[in-house]
């Protein structure tokens, strides 16, 4: 396989990960009571 297909192959994916992360993300916002912004916190000190 070509490297534009591979890469378009991974573009749904990506696109379908985003979308769920960006769902679960707001339903935190508007659920809990500020756990989300601790978690993200944590998360991007672990990344760090």
């Amino acid at each position: 396989m070509n490297i534009k297909g591979r890469n378009s192959a991974m573009l749904v994916p990506t696109i379908i990960m985003g979308v769920i992360a960006s769902t679960l993300l707001s339903i935190g916002y508007f659920k809990g009571q500020g756990q989300h912004i601790t978690g993200t916190k944590t998360a991007l000190a672990m990344f760090i």
